[in-house]
């Protein structure tokens, strides 16, 4: 059973500069966390206004138009078990535990958007 859920839009940005000053400056949001800032890496940042939260990700050769989605609530191993047992011709990949200290599986869809579940580490 799924308890304890957020779901969490990761979105594309093209020019981090520019988003700082438009999510900080202009609408007030903080940064929580950023890694990546050189310019040949991936940047993922995470800025937060009061309870909301927006993820981002900022890469080299940004050509894709699939989005990808960050999924969070208790009870992910119980929720692989269920996929696979479903035996639906999907692969899904064994949860893992991140660097951030979660427990995570990412499953691509048909059209290649990314879900990435993801359960905080209570221990």
């Amino acid at each position: 059973m799924i308890t304890d859920h957020r779901v969490i839009p990761i979105l594309k940005v093209f020019d981090v500069i520019r988003a700082k000053e438009f999510y900080v400056d202009v609408m007030g949001f903080k940064v929580e966390w950023e890694r990546g800032s050189d310019e040949k890496s991936t940047i993922y940042m995470i800025l937060s206004y009061e309870h909301i939260l927006l993820y981002f990700t900022a890469y080299d050769d940004e050509v894709s138009s699939v989005s990808s989605v960050f999924i969070e609530f208790s009870g992910l191993k119980d929720y692989h078990e269920f996929l696979m047992k479903r035996k639906v011709g999907y692969m899904f990949e064994d949860p893992n535990m991140t660097p951030w200290k979660s427990l995570s599986m990412e499953v691509i869809d048909p059209f290649g958007n990314k879900l990435l579940f993801c359960e905080p580490f209570s221990g």
